[in-house]
């Protein structure tokens, strides 16, 4: 092992002994390192697969082979005939479904008839008509109606005529529309009402559309670029007005003069000049409704809104008109063209119902010739697509063609219409392509499925051919298994000599070692195996004991997760410590750690390497609290161990059954547990047994005896040592002031139990302990704000980074003014539970040193009062934290689906909504941290006598809590904490609910105020009846949670401040004696009426009756604090049992401590008047002793009362009178000297006998009587120990020859 390995010391030997047992034991290191578990179990894993022979491992892979060989060729043939048909069946239902599409393409033009039919019934109608038979005026009557037939056989959407007007007869015209004629319109509008199709236009739309609305029909006009209407003059050649239309729409499109339409311009000029039908081009507008201000977007809507019956939106397809001559006669070669029939039709309403509902996701792209656009057709209606092609190009093979029919046009004539293709500006065809949803449906994963069932039933007749094999393979597996899992246990629990003994047993009983392994197996006597115990004598061992002193009482405090953290980490460096001294951990019991050294393999130096350790373990002791305080909280670091050490023969061994461990047996570990149990806090306790090893060692410097002797039982008086071994580099003995005394410690406990009630009085400044408490609450308080932050981000609240969130009570408005029956809790969001965990929330630096900086403040307002101060508002604040943390917080995270939502929501309500909101977190600690701010240490009655002024401004209510809850608040309000304001509470609402929070909290811990106690109690009673609470909210279940959330959070509140009451019976002891104390030292100001001492017994047990176990019941029954609740009823009846059989006790107790301490303080004060005195009476007289002449001794007259003439020395360290160093051996007796008035023998006792205190009656110059002892460590006359810690002065006795100051003072 390498030197540097092990610290400085300066004795060399030390070193080199050491270093020589760490090497011995790294030699014997076999026992302590823990068996490869997975290397071990390979080997028994393949001596049992060793068994197997060569020819069942052919056969059995042979018959495998054979048998996937049948599988693979069986299943691919499956997948393959099954996935041919389905690319056949595919296949088929396209073609059928692409064959319906282009029939009902083709079929378009044959549709086309009724319309053409149409204008064949107006010539018709014109040529028998005997008046105004001239074209153009001309009218066809029942037009609408005939009109409307024609639309539903064509399926186009509207049909209309437009006469082909010269313009010699424009003022005829305007005559003619404006006659009898006109009849149609009111006929038109009349059958669409009965229809129910005139109210799907926008009326601003038509508004907007007429020049002449009161007209029946209005002039010839046109639109303009903005869809103004424009009167049409009497300029043009001929115009082509639209006359008759279906359906008749109120928009102002009769008489509108269409030959300005590009559309209607070249279908007039096709017309003309080839006397054939024309097809226009794609026309396509804004999608939108028929409110939309585009005319072309609110006509397409308006009229498919006519066709559905209902209001509909256009979408965007395109449209398209077929434009039909009209001629004046039917045969004549000279006919003329006097009129235009135009039908508008929607290319989707021609792929609508032309599919099964079943056939799904056939694209069709729609060309023109210069645009395209795409449909998909899902069973009955056709989805727009846009423009543009829309398909999956691995489709194209797929594709399916058809062009638009070009012929004639059956209208009821001879040769019907023609439709000339060639010479229109389209030329208009179709595209079919399957999509992914039709492919899929037909494509599925059925030949997979079926070939895996294929492969299932081919592995079950495996399985079925190979079953004795598999049964045989399946039995082996299982013990592989056990022996597997046995060797892992064993490997963790034991030593490797008694591991190896134990997997021997196993292989044995296993029948590997036998000729008839298997029956032997199956044979194997379990008596036999119990009857064969494993158990050794380790002759030469060191056995070390720790135990955590006042951790009891600390963890009544906790959490059980902070307990564990600190036991967890404590122990891990413990287990890391004992592999590198090489010492063997035996286990750990509750807080209680054992190990030892010697075994199970011998060491040389087990002592000396054993006391090595634990001195590291107790310097990793002071190193593991110290750094977990911060997250454990106050009084972690004050917690120390007690640790015991005994050499001597153990026995070691597995005690057989459930739960079998290697244990230690035998007097040196009693002796051991002894020497924990009894020794000193901060302290190892050895024996006498290892002290004589040490000294063997050369250790004997190490050693220092314990001046009194221990008693154990059953074993007698013992005597025992402490111990100090070299230190470890990197160490150092900053620790030793958290060392015991020489003298025993009472019990586990005495830590908190012992704690001197006297420290209340150095008050709050910034000492290490009080900085701890600082770094504390910090840590807590920044926890509550990252998480507030975070909440903030999940929900998106907008932070508000201007404002300063300065409150100020109104002028004659108090605290108790604020305060609210009911505080709105935060409501129930799903998004802020489904949000994943958010990265940690960085709190910028200056903002963490501003919170430190307002809790320190916080600590230096507290007064030193022995309750009432910082050290208390920790305590509640930890109460606080562990109530919160017990309250079961609702999680729908990771899984947000809509059970989890609905636990989640459930469990809102079942905590009232108080842990769904960080902000009531932090306002409970900053309450509990704040409550008793700048407490004078007296109650509220005392305070409004000496403070009229303040009672007054309170108005006689909660005057300390009042005016503590506005201290602090006015601390927070100071600039310098301006952005620490911001961080917490992001907006101007957060803030204001915060201070409501604070101020109802902090008031509900006066508990004495007879008429806000009554109030508490009936809200209670209203909050936890489900009538009242219903009646009183409104049968509201968010209101329900806050009137239990506002009563609940003022309980969380009074639990805490007197949770001492309900923890460990001695951190009740702790605060109960503080605050008796407390109560005492105002009764002895003048400041309270009664002593309590004269009430405390009675009044404790009352208070636990009337207050404390009442309130811990109310805990249980509100039903959000889980186990806690039991824990805290629990102790409250368990330390009220005991204080009321120990409770007069111990007060008598606390009155003799503050007699003596009385005491101590009248000699204070007579000291420093008698000093006072002197010095001015005798400033020239006496005789003064130089600090220079302090180191010698001198002499002066023997005095009378001793025998032989002696030798008086003035030691310089305590400056004191002593007996001369040689006499103080042997006992000697005086006279009674001159100045005592009754005769005593003053007897200077040996050593060992120096331990007790002897009275004399009271010297002249003692104010009150009092003890004088004679010290044990150099025998010196004394005050009291109680007294000793401050000196004393008086008169110089007369034996002396010239006046000198004698003192009393501490060692």
């Amino acid at each position: 092992m390498r030197r540097e390995r092990i610290g400085y010391s300066s004795n060399h030997d030390d070193l080199f002994m050491l270093e020589e047992g760490m090497s011995s034991s790294e030699e014997d290191s076999g026992g302590f390192e823990m068996m490869d578990s997975s290397r071990n179990c390979h080997s028994i894993q393949e001596e049992i697969s060793s068994k197997e022979t060569l020819a069942v491992l052919r056969l059995r892979q042979t018959v495998a082979l054979i048998l996937m060989l049948a599988t693979v060729t069986v299943s691919l043939l499956i997948y393959l005939i099954r996935k041919n048909g389905e690319a056949q069946e595919f296949q088929n239902q396209y073609d059928a479904a692409a064959d319906k599409i282009i029939e009902s393409y083709e079929d378009i033009i044959h549709k086309m008839g009724a319309i053409s039919g149409l204008g064949v019934a107006l010539a018709s109608h014109s040529m028998g008509q005997k008046t105004f038979s001239e074209w153009p005026f001309v009218s066809l009557p029942n037009f609408q109606v005939r009109a409307g037939n024609a639309r539903e056989l064509s399926g186009a959407l509207a049909v209309s005529i437009s006469h082909i007007v010269p313009r010699g007869e424009f003022n005829a015209w305007h005559e003619f529309v404006n006659g009898p004629d006109n009849a149609w319109i009111e006929e038109s509008y009349s059958y669409q009402e009965s229809l129910g199709t005139n109210d799907f236009e926008y009326p601003e739309n038509i508004e907007k559309s007429w020049i002449r609305r009161n007209d029946t029909v209005d002039v010839m006009h046109y639109f303009d670029e903005n869809g103004n209407p424009m009167a049409e003059e009497s300029s043009m050649h001929f115009y082509l007005p639209v006359w008759q239309v279906s359906p008749l729409l109120k928009t102002n499109l009769v008489n509108k003069n269409s030959i300005y339409e590009e559309d209607f311009s070249d279908a007039l000029a096709h017309i003309l000049k080839y006397k054939t039908a024309y097809v226009g081009r794609f026309q396509t507008a804004t999608p939108g409704d028929a409110t939309s201000s585009d005319p072309s977007t609110a006509r397409f809507a308006a009229l498919l809104s006519i066709r559905e019956g209902k209001q509909v939106p256009y979408l965007g397809e395109p449209m398209f008109n077929i434009h039909f001559p009209i001629f004046d006669q039917f045969a004549a070669k000279e006919r003329k063209i006097v009129a235009i029939m135009t039908s508008t039709v929607s290319w989707r309403s021609y792929f609508q119902n032309i599919l099964p509902r079943n056939a799904k996701g056939v694209v069709v792209v729609l060309d023109s010739g210069r645009e395209q656009f795409s449909f998909e057709i899902d069973g009955h209606e056709a989805r727009v697509l846009g423009l543009g092609t829309h398909y999956e190009p691995r489709y194209e093979k797929y594709r399916k063609h058809a062009d638009f029919t070009v012929g004639h046009v059956k209208d009821g004539t001879v040769n019907g219409i023609t439709i000339n293709s060639e010479h229109c500006h389209c030329n208009y065809h179709i595209d079919i392509y399957p999509s992914t949803t039709f492919y899929d449906e037909y494509n599925t994963n059925a030949p997979v499925v079926l070939t895996f069932a294929t492969v299932a039933i081919f592995v079950f007749m495996i399985a079925i051919f190979l079953l004795y094999d598999f049964l045989v393979e399946k039995r082996q597996t299982v013990v592989l298994n056990e022996a597997t899992q046995s060797t892992a246990i064993v490997s963790s629990l034991f030593p490797k000599n008694v591991r190896e003994r134990l997997m021997k047993e196993t292989r044995q009983n296993l029948g590997i070692r036998s000729k008839s392994g298997r029956r032997n197996f199956m044979n194997v006597s379990r008596t036999e195996m119990e009857c064969a115990p494993i158990a050794e004598l380790f002759p030469n061992c060191s056995v070390f004991f720790a135990d955590i002193a006042g951790f009891t009482a600390w963890s009544s405090t906790r959490e059980p997760s902070q307990v564990f953290m600190l036991l967890q980490g404590l122990y891990q460096e413990f287990d890391k410590l004992a592999k590198h001294w090489k010492v063997f951990k035996v286990e750990t019991i509750g807080d209680t750690y054992m190990a030892a050294t010697g075994l199970p393999q011998p060491q040389k130096n087990h002592a000396t390497i054993l006391v090595g350790y634990a001195r590291q373990c107790m310097l990793k002791m002071r190193e593991t609290t110290d750094k977990l305080e911060t997250t454990l909280g106050p009084g972690t670091a004050a917690l120390s161990m007690r640790m015991g050490v005994h050499s001597g023969p153990v026995t070691a061994g597995v005690l057989r059954g459930d739960r079998a461990r290697f244990q230690l047996f035998g007097d040196t570990v009693n002796t051991a547990s002894v020497m924990e149990s009894t020794g000193c806090c901060g302290m190892i306790q050895v024996s006498e047994a290892t002290a004589t090893l040490l000294r063997l060692a050369g250790k004997d410097y190490w050693l220092q005896p314990r001046q009194d002797m221990v008693n154990a039982k059953g074993k007698g008086v013992l005597r025992t040592f402490y111990v100090s071994p070299p230190l470890v580099s990197g160490f150092t003995n900053s620790w030793s002031g958290k060392l015991g005394s020489s003298t025993s410690i009472a019990d586990d406990h005495s830590s908190l139990g012992n704690m001197d009630w006297k420290e209340a009085e150095l008050g709050h400044s910034q000492t290490a302990e009080n900085a701890r408490f600082v770094d504390w609450m910090t840590e807590l308080l920044l926890a509550d704000v990252r998480k507030m932050v975070a909440h903030r981000r999940q929900l998106g609240v907008k932070e508000d980074r201007t404002s300063d969130f300065v409150y100020r009570l109104p002028d004659g408005k108090t605290c108790m003014d604020e305060v609210k029956d009911v505080i709105q809790m935060s409501t129930f969001n799903e998004a802020a539970h489904c949000a994943s965990d958010s990265s940690p929330v960085v709190i910028e630096p200056y903002i963490v040193e501003s919170l430190r900086g307002f809790v320190s403040d916080v600590a230096l307002l507290y007064r030193r009062n022995h309750f009432h101060g910082f050290e208390h508002a920790c305590h509640v604040t930890q109460s606080v934290s562990k109530l919160l943390h017990r309250i079961v917080k609702p999680s729908i995270h990771p899984l947000c689906d809509g059970s989890h939502r609905d636990f989640a929501l459930h469990m809102h309500d079942h905590t009232y909504g108080i842990c769904n909101d960080p902000l009531v977190a932090f306002a409970l600690s900053f309450s509990s941290l704040i409550h008793d701010l700048d407490h004078k240490g007296i109650s509220n009655a005392q305070l409004a006598k000496e403070a009229p002024v303040l009672a007054t401004i309170y108005k006689n209510k909660s005057i300390a809590e009042q005016h503590s809850c506005e201290l602090a608040f006015e601390l927070l309000m100071q600039d310098r904490y301006k952005d620490l304001r911001r961080v917490i509470f992001g907006t101007t609402e957060q803030f204001h609910r915060f201070y409501q929070i604070v101020v109802n909290i902090v008031l509900a811990t006066d508990i004495f105020d007879a008429e806000l106690k009554a109030k508490r109690e009936e809200r209670w009673a209203k909050a936890f009846s489900e009538t009242d609470c219903s009646i009183a909210v409104g049968n509201v279940q968010g209101a329900v949670n806050d009137v239990r959330a506002t009563v609940v959070l003022e309980h969380i509140i009074q639990a805490s401040d007197v949770s001492h009451c309900m923890q460990h019976w001695h951190v009740y002891q702790k605060w109960n004696r503080r605050l008796l104390m407390e109560m005492h030292k105002a009764y002895k100001a003048g400041r309270m009426g009664i002593d309590p001492f004269t009430f405390w017994y009675k009044g404790e047990i009352g208070f636990f009756d009337n207050y404390i176990i009442p309130l811990a019941k109310k805990l249980k029954e509100c039903g959000v604090f889980g186990v806690s609740s039991d824990e805290y009823l629990d102790y409250a009846l368990k330390n009220r049992a005991e204080f009321a059989e120990r409770g007069q006790e111990i007060v008598e107790s606390i009155k003799r401590e503050l007699e003596a301490e009385s005491i101590k303080r009248e000699l204070e004060a007579l000291e420093t008047a008698t000093v006072a005195t002197m010095d001015e009476a005798h400033m020239n007289t006496r005789r003064t002793i130089p600090e220079q002449a302090l180191g010698s001794s001198w002499a002066h007259p023997t005095p009378p009362y001793l025998p032989t003439p002696c030798l008086a020395r003035v030691a310089s360290e305590p400056v004191r009178r002593t007996i001369p160093e040689q006499a103080l051996g042997s006992s000697w007796a005086h006279p009674t000297p001159p100045y005592l008035p009754t005769p005593c023998l003053a007897q200077a006792a040996s050593e060992q006998a120096l331990e007790s205190s002897w009275a004399h009656p009271t010297p002249p110059y003692l104010p009150t009587p009092c003890l004088a002892r004679v010290a044990s460590e150099h025998a010196r006359r004394t005050i009291p120990e109680q007294a000793v810690r401050s000196g004393c002065a008086y008169p110089t006795p007369p034996h002396l020859p010239t006046p000198c100051l004698a003192r009393v003072e501490t060692f």
